[in-house]
């Protein structure tokens, strides 16, 4: 016979044929097809070719094309030699069922490889892989394989992420099948999970393995009782079979069971371990201390059979200790084995506890990881004693340790030891298929076994209480509460989830046994979530109502009915920081936290204005991960988050959403190192130690304890080093108010800490922190006994502060090299240079020269006078030696004042110079035989000039004042400011210095008083600073304290008078003018009236001033006056034999002239205000409203405004017309408005031409100017750029109104204008002023009154249209409205108004 391989349609018409390779007929042959269909594999037995395998058979795998059945190649090793694979496996020779297979080909998570089973020993076996081009590539051992088993079948799900393998023991009587499932990760295999079943439970018989099509993690398993194989092999025929059916040898019964899988992320303990499960290994790897990736870990325990569960003590049920990293019996986890049995796991046992396990030595092995203490195994427990069938029980979870001694114990309270410890679990146990009941709903089993740790207890394990609570619906999911504190509802209590999302809780107390009650807290989710974790107490307060999380398979994770994320990974509930966490999906996956306290209190009803909580970020900024990546852990003790990213590796990250709040809770206990060490590592400002309280910090123990922990507690000069960075990184600003936020659910959260700090100034932080530091280390060197522990530190805060103490640093740096505590200079100054130069003081100026600059040091040094000092800083710079050491040689052999004074002119410090200037002669005073000056006022003239002028050069007036004293003058001064002064001293130098300084400065008002101060005062300067600031009262009062000579001939006098006259009439100018400093312009005007008249006796120029200033009474009162005196008229009208009568009456005439002129100008002025009024305020009204469009719109763009044609027609002013008054009354035409720019058309005349103009240039554009001299352009006129409808007109328009109206001012002298009219007998020129104002005030009011009418009835036509046409309507006003609607003139005096009544 020739085998055949052929591919057949629906209709079972050929359509591919080819020959097979001849085989073993006796040998089962498989066929397994690629997912997608293009290829195929065959597993067959080659015929014995003695020659090749010496007589053995071998089973070979042939890859076909699905198309063309063209052999594509046959599987080989991975080593590269082209050997083909050997002792491949089939089915046993016994079986051949349907559904069972030894061929298994994967998706593309798995590169679409090809399993298939390999013998590698007698009591092992390989799962190899098979590449599509047939090369081996990897594989992995099947774990707890006995002698007797073989691989009946081999499935992947359709993400090809989970292997099932199928084994059956030849002695099927006293072993059942099991069901191994392998799941891939980092190119590693794991057993995660292991289905025994055997023949004391009823079906120990794997019929078939099928892995649901949608859900990948939902798998059907059909078991077949032992009476199968009975049937088999009494049956002639495969067809005498019937499933479910009697036989006539036996019953054949038939079962099926669905299991669904939820995988977890990680299994972490309280202490962030990690747990990992590999077969009947459990691979630990604690994350605070190393971040191992898997498959390799930190420690590995062995157990008797495949682990299939492990369940971690709750954070509640944490023993105080234990939280605190010390040694202490606590129960670690419980594991649920495949073997129907519980192991227990205790955290640091005494080494007196015997382990029940058979690998206890195997687990004494040390871990790999430096100072960890690994759990290790103590007993086990056989779950048959408490269930019937253990192999239905699943989700085992810790709910409740309670630790005591027996009775018979007389050891002390203190010294108390565990005898044993009660766990309380609780499992779900799914319904028998044997027991009566019809239903599928799944029961709570609720266990208590206590564990003996005594040695002189009979039984290791012994279970004290069992009970079960039937539900009426099936268990979706079970976990215990997260809260961190035991309370009375945690302790005891777990959170039970049904399929369709139902809650319910378990609660129990004591031993006593529990309830199942609905959870009324919290609506039902949304959705079914596998994941879930529920918070009773958010921040251990009660009142809150309890927090329920859950992620869906859809990923989508919830609050109850509320939606946290549309799609999230997987998520983190932390009790310890008061957050969620969870890492999104998308293009761009974040890691962000959700504050509980604001969950506890959000209301999903309350409406669109209530706070989302999805866009909380007050201390919780989320951060950008790598997309596909899960959360393992998130410590307790550090901030840390433990991810795994989609390749399989973890990665520690410490985002600030941990940082800030563990950094906050450091400094609020008072573990200041930690916080340093901490912030430090992940580059955090430290200044969040002193800015969360200054106060505590500075006043209450926080600088102390800062010193002690760093200072002291550390080794190898990193305290010293930390104490430094802390120091420099001091900045004068609070970064808890833009930085680190403090969080208000932290200071929920700490409400037993006092955040309402103290008012505290932090302008001075880095000042007042440096001084109490400063304190402080100095304290504890001196408690010590060691002089330069702190040495550096001190330098440091010494260079901090604002500004640096390089002085007093130099100083400790100088009594340090000395170890002198007083007085330095009881050294020799041989002795001191070598103590300066030495390695000691060297390296603290080196130190010292790292915090500040070298130069600034040096010169520091300087001005300390210490100039051995300063060699030995300037020793370590870069400063030329041939610069530095003849300059300090020099300085050495001067004067001592001589030398401190060079010091301080090159450092400028001049105050510091004068002093010691001063001081130059006195040197040597002291001695009783000096025959030198003995104070500032002996001393030489010569020697006073130079310091006069060394005060002039620096501007060190004050300070010359204070150190020359007020003393009666013993010697003249050569400073010549006022040549008829004969008694001087140098005080009274130095303030007409002073004086003389403030005139050229152009402070006249101040050097007055500094003239007339000085002892005698200085006339003359007074006069000059009472002319310059317009005070002419002063200069007056000086002018007649001039010394005058008693002889003065009339000449003399005559001309001296003329110079006066000049002098005054010069001065009544200024101060007409505005010099005089008046707020009013008629005060100056009367101001030089009063000059002319008092020091002039010129009255006609007095009543000219007063008419300037429109000031008729008082002008008519001068010229009335002139009839009383006695004066000689000179000069007037070119007439001398006048009378002083005519004198009089022309006076008073001008001033009545005058008055009628300025009325009529007002008359005219009025008519002008009033038509440019009433222009200015039409175009303002018309601006306005494009303004309030542009400002609605937001366009931006004035220019699309200004297209509109209503807006262009409608104005009455163009562009420029807004500029001043005066182009207002110019009635231009529209054209001006603008000039139309030729424009060149696209379509018009081709700028290229090929015959040009000229000759020579005919193969160019004729406006290409190349080789043509270029023509000037003429320059543009300037134009006004001020747009129409521009915010640049509307703020002219607004000045335009303005200035038309009659202010105040000007309304009181018309008001003094139609009175004297009045009063001079011009009744009718005087009402028609009055009118004429009358009309303009009328003008003005009517204009506005017009245009704001105007305004509202378009605000009220516009507000109706948009309400029925259903908008929102909208005004916008603009700042400047108000202002102008307030304008308006002045009325006249009612007196005025009244007085005319009559004249009319």
């Amino acid at each position: 016979r020739i085998p055949i391989l052929m591919t057949m349609n629906t209709n079972f018409e050929i359509l591919t044929e080819t020959e097979l390779p001849t085989h073993c007929t006796s040998e089962p042959m498989e066929i397994c097809w690629k997912a997608d269909g293009t290829l195929l594999a065959i597993s067959s037995v080659d015929p014995v070719d003695i020659s090749i395998d010496k007589g053995c058979k071998r089973r070979t795998i042939r890859f076909y094309s699905s198309e063309t059945l063209e052999m594509k190649c046959t599987g080989r090793t991975e080593d590269g030699c082209g050997k083909i694979l050997t002792n491949i496996l089939s089915l046993p020779d016994e079986r051949g069922e349907i559904g069972t297979h030894t061929l298994a080909w994967g998706g593309s998570e798995v590169s679409e490889l090809l399993a298939c089973v390999r013998r590698k020993s007698k009591k092992s076996r390989d799962i190899i892989f098979l590449e599509p081009n047939g090369l081996q590539h990897g594989n992995f051992n099947l774990k707890q394989f006995v002698i007797g088993d073989e691989v009946i079948g081999l499935t992947f799900n359709n993400p090809s992420d989970l292997l099932a393998v199928t084994l059956r023991n030849k002695d099927t009587h006293s072993r059942g099948d099991r069901v191994q499932f392998y799941h891939r990760c980092n190119y590693h295999w794991y057993l995660k999970y292991e289905l025994s079943y055997d023949q004391k439970h009823g079906r120990n018989m794997v019929g078939g393995i099928q892995f649901d099509d949608i859900n990948p993690y939902l798998v059907m398993v059909t078991l077949l009782s032992n009476n199968y194989n009975n049937a088999i092999s009494t049956s002639t025929t495969q067809e005498n079979i019937e499933y479910g059916k009697p036989n006539v040898n036996g019953q054949i019964f038939t079962e099926w069971r669905q299991y669904k899988f939820a995988w977890d992320t990680s299994t972490t303990s309280y202490d962030n371990t990690a747990c990992v499960i590999d077969g009947n290994a459990l691979n630990l790897t604690p994350l605070d201390r190393a971040i191992i990736p898997p498959p390799m870990f930190a420690h590995q325990i062995q157990f008797d059979a495949p682990i299939i569960g492990v369940a971690c003590i709750p954070p509640s049920c944490c023993h105080v200790e234990m939280q605190q990293h010390s040694p202490s019996i606590s129960i670690d986890s419980v594991l649920q084995l495949s073997n129907s049995s519980l192991a227990f796991c205790i955290l640091n046992p005494k080494p007196t506890i015997k382990s029940q396990s058979s690998n206890t030595e195997s687990n004494k092995n040390q871990s790999s990881v430096a100072k960890y203490s690994p759990p290790n195994i103590v007993t086990t427990f056989d779950l048959t004693q408490c269930w019937g069938n253990p192999s239905l029980l699943r989700q085992f979870t810790i709910i409740k340790v309670d630790k005591g001694s027996s009775s018979s114990s007389t050891t002390s309270t203190k010294t108390r030891t565990i005898d044993f410890m009660d766990v309380r679990l609780l499992a779900i146990s799914c319904q028998d298929a044997h027991s009566a009941s019809t239903n599928c709903f799944d029961q709570i089993v609720d266990i208590i076994i206590r564990i003996n740790l005594n040695e002189d207890s009979n039984q290791a394990v012994q279970l004290i209480d069992t009970n079960s609570y039937q539900l009426e619906h099936t268990v979706l999911r079970m976990v215990h509460w997260s809260d961190e504190i035991a309370n009375s509802k945690a302790v005891g209590g777990a959170l039970i989830e049904l399929t369709d999302g139902t809650l319910f809780e378990f609660t129990s107390s004591n031993n006593s046994p529990g309830s199942i009650i609905p959870f009324e807290s919290e609506p039902l989710l949304l959705e079914p979530c596998p994941w879930i974790a529920g918070l009773l107490n958010v921040n251990n307060n009660e009142s809150k109502r309890p927090l329920i999380f859950g992620l869906s398979s859809r990923y989508r994770l919830y609050n109850g009915e509320h939606l946290l994320s549309d799609g999230s990974t997987s998520f983190s509930l932390s009790p310890s920081y008061s957050f969620i966490s969870h890492i999104t999906l998308g293009s761009r996956s974040q890691l962000r936290f959700l504050p509980l306290d604001v969950l506890a209190t959000f209301d999903p009803l309350a409406g669109s204005d209530h706070l989302d909580p999805n866009a909380l970020g007050e201390g919780y900024e989320p951060r950008a991960v790598e997309r596909g990546a899960q959360i393992v852990s998130i410590s307790s003790f550090k901030p840390m988050v433990v991810m795994q990213l989609p390749r399989g590796n973890l990665e520690a990250i410490c985002p600030r959403a941990l940082l800030i709040p563990f950094v906050m809770g450091c400094v609020e206990n008072g573990k200041y190192d930690l916080a340093v060490v901490t912030m430090r590592k992940q580059r955090m400002d430290t200044n969040l130690i002193v800015d969360m309280n200054p106060y505590k910090f500075l006043n209450n123990g926080g600088a102390e304890s800062l010193i002690k922990q760093i200072g002291t507690s550390t080794k190898n000069g990193e305290g010293l080093d930390l104490l430094n960075l802390f120091i420099a990184s001091l900045a004068n600003t609070d970064i808890t108010q833009w930085k680190y936020i403090i969080p208000s659910w932290y200071k929920k959260k700490q409400n037993n800490m006092s955040f309402e700090q103290t008012p505290f100034d932090f302008n001075t932080k880095v000042n007042q922190v440096c001084i109490k530091l400063r304190e402080v280390m100095l304290d504890a060197e001196e408690n010590d006994g060691r002089e330069r522990k702190f040495l550096q530190p001190i330098l440091s805060t010494f260079a901090k502060e604002d500004p640096p103490k390089l002085e007093s640093a130099l100083s400790l740096i100088l009594r340090n090299a000395l170890f002198v505590e007083g007085d330095v200079e009881n050294f020799s100054r041989k002795k001191k240079k070598l103590l300066l130069l030495g390695d000691a003081a060297q390296n603290s100026i080196r130190y010292l020269a790292f915090l500040a600059d070298y130069e600034l040091i040096y010169d520091t040094a300087l001005g300390m006078y210490d100039f051995d000092l300063a060699r030995a800083v300037a020793r370590n710079s870069q400063m030329d030696p041939k610069v530095y050491i003849p300059y300090l040689k020099r300085l050495t052999e001067l004067p001592s004042y001589a030398a401190k004074f060079e010091v301080d002119v090159r450092l400028k410090r001049y105050e510091f110079a004068l002093r010691n200037l001063i001081k130059i002669p006195l040197e040597g005073s002291d001695d009783q035989n000096s025959n030198g000056p003995k104070s500032a006022i002996d001393m030489p003239q010569e020697h006073f000039d130079k310091c006069l002028s060394f005060i002039e050069k620096h501007d060190l007036h004050r300070l010359g004042l204070q150190l020359f004293p007020d003393e009666k003058p013993q010697l003249y001064c050569s400073h010549k400011t006022d040549e008829e002064t004969t008694d001087r001293n140098y005080r009274r130098c130095i303030m007409l210095s002073l004086g003389e300084r403030f005139l050229r400065q152009n402070k006249a008002e101040i050097a007055l008083p500094i003239f007339l101060a000085a002892n005698p005062s200085c006339f003359d300067g007074a006069k000059r600073a009472a002319r310059a600031c317009g005070d002419w009262k002063t200069y007056f009062a000086c002018q007649p304290l001039l010394p005058q000579t008693i002889d003065d001939n009339t000449q003399e006098a005559e001309e001296r008078s003329v110079r006066f006259h000049a002098v005054a009439e010069e001065i009544a100018e200024e101060v007409a003018s505005g010099k005089s400093g008046s707020e009013f312009r008629k005060e100056g005007y009367a101001a030089a009236a009063r000059i002319l008249l008092d020091y002039c006796q010129d009255y006609s120029g007095a009543v000219s001033m007063l008419i300037s200033g429109e000031l008729w009474f008082e002008a008519r009162r001068i010229a009335c006056l002139c009839l009383r005196e006695n004066v000689e008229i000179n000069n007037l009208r070119n007439s001398t034999d006048k009378t002083k009568l005519n004198l009089s009456n022309e006076l008073k005439g001008l001033v009545i002239d005058a008055a009628k002129t300025y009325a009529q100008s007002c008359i005219s002025d009025f008519e002008t205000r009033a038509e440019i009024f009433i222009n200015a305020n039409n175009r303002y009204a018309t601006v306005l409203n494009i303004r309030r469009k542009v400002k609605k719109d937001e366009a931006g763009k004035l220019g699309e405004t200004m297209d509109d044609g209503n807006v262009e027609s409608g104005s009455l002013f163009s562009m420029a017309s807004t500029a001043s008054n005066a182009s207002i009354l110019s009635s231009m035409s529209s054209n001006s408005v603008a000039t139309v720019s030729s424009v060149i058309s696209a379509g018009a005349v081709s700028s290229f031409s090929i015959i040009g103009e000229d000759e020579s240039m005919k193969h160019k554009s004729k406006f290409s100017k190349g080789g043509k001299a270029k023509k000037k352009r003429k320059p543009k006129r300037e134009r006004n750029k001020m747009k129409r409808g521009s915010e640049d007109e509307l703020k002219s328009l607004i000045s335009t109104l303005k200035q038309n109206i009659v202010d105040q001012e000007y309304a009181s002298t018309i008001s003094e204008t139609i009175q004297f009219l009045i009063q001079e007998q011009n009744q009718s020129l005087a009402l028609e002023t009055s009118e004429a104002y009358e009309e303009l005030f009328n003008v003005v009011h009517k204009s506005q009154r017009e245009r704001i009418e105007a305004d509202k009835k378009e605000r009220f036509e516009l507000e109706r249209n948009a309400r029925l046409e259903g908008l929102i309507f909208e005004h916008v006003q603009l700042g400047c409205e108000q202002e102008v609607n307030d304008i308006k003139c002045h009325k006249l005096d009612d007196a005025i108004i009244e007085t005319l009544v009559f004249f009319q």
